[in-house]
């Protein structure tokens, strides 16, 4: 599974990557003028997919790290960082929605 999660998740970093290549990272400059590309329902999915993704990877692969540092069987530090990691996946998806709607309310 973890195998599974990793390819997926350097699949769509990949993708991530390659549509920002494609059209350019942020925008464009015109006549002098920085102008930055809008920010779309198809580019917040891809953003919201990105964090998604990384949260699972991070998620999968967090008890292999403590088994890997010595940290096998302390359930209480686990719970500690499965709760940071979800609130830094709730601030990093809040702060791409209010970015979005921010965006499409000019």
């Amino acid at each position: 599974m973890r195998k599974l999660n990793t390819i997926l998740s350097v699949l769509l970093l990949f993708i991530c990557l390659l549509h920002g290549l494609m059209v350019g990272v942020f925008g464009r400059v015109q006549d002098g003028v920085y102008i930055l590309f809008p920010f779309t329902t198809v580019r917040l999915l891809t953003q919201l997919l990105l964090v998604a993704s990384v949260f699972v990877h991070l998620l999968l692969n967090l008890r292999p790290l403590l088994v890997s540092l010595g940290i096998v069987r302390d359930k209480e530090q686990r719970g500690d960082l499965y709760l940071i990691l979800s609130i830094l996946v709730l601030f990093a998806a809040g702060s791409i929605i209010l970015y979005y709607i921010g965006w499409n309310n000019v």
